[in-house]
């Protein structure tokens, strides 16, 4: 695909997906992080006596303790291989020294725009 070509809606037009791709992604891995650190502090709590807790919240605290790490390493590939796909768009962008873009922002559910 020759981007040089495009015009810069063309070209944000095939690229929104992939930064959307990319956005999910960090977003899950940020909640993912979140999730492990607290079920380490739950299981913490739990198995030094600090705090008691119902058992099938220790049980998911375990099963994201479980999990967690391999799910990481995966997001970290995914993360890395959306970054590789968005390098020939952030490469023609910065060859042709950016252009202004607009962006669909929701807030307690009212939209407007904002752009760079």
């Amino acid at each position: 695909m020759d981007l040089t070509n495009m015009s810069p809606a063309q070209i944000d037009e095939l690229w929104a997906p992939i930064a959307a791709k990319l956005g999910r992604y960090v977003s899950e891995k940020f909640l993912l992080q979140e999730s492990l650190a607290n079920a380490k502090q739950l299981v913490a709590d739990v198995e030094s006596g600090r705090i008691r807790h119902e058992s099938w919240t220790v049980s998911r605290a375990r099963r994201t303790l479980e999990g967690a790490p391999k799910r990481l390493a995966d997001l970290e590939l995914f993360i890395a291989g959306v970054r590789d796909e968005q390098i020939p768009f952030t490469d023609e962008w910065s060859r042709r020294g950016g252009w202004t873009r607009a962006y669909l922002v929701l807030t307690n559910g009212q939209g407007h725009v904002h752009r760079s």
